[in-house]
């Protein structure tokens, strides 16, 4: 389901937003919902890259669900071979609202 998240606001938005190595505070994942919400639109691809560590990243994953994200685990054959066999994990972020699929991102 579509979760409001607290504080939301429109601002502008992107076609594309990056984040790496940011997942492991859950704490702030409401916060970084928030950010990534405000500055997307129905076209914005976001990518996030990080380490499996079990530092509640699944948690992050489960609450963009809920907050109106369709979240697609990239295949990491696309990733550099640096980050292929190194325990990373790239996931797609788009608003369950998207007209688009999330395929349109790129080479996902």
């Amino acid at each position: 389901g579509d979760t409001q998240l607290p504080g939301e606001s429109p601002t502008g938005s992107f076609d594309l937003i990056l984040g790496s190595e940011i997942l492991y505070l859950k704490d702030q994942h409401l916060n970084l919902l928030r950010t990534i919400k405000a500055f997307s639109s129905p076209t914005t691809c976001t990518y996030l890259l990080y380490k499996h560590r079990n530092l509640s990243e699944i948690d992050f994953i489960l609450l963009a669900r809920e907050a109106g994200f369709k979240v697609k685990k990239v295949p990491t054959t696309t990733l550099d071979p640096e980050f292929q066999n190194d325990g990373y994990t790239l996931i797609l972020l788009v608003l369950d609202s998207r007209t688009t699929n999330p395929q349109d991102c790129g080479s996902t």
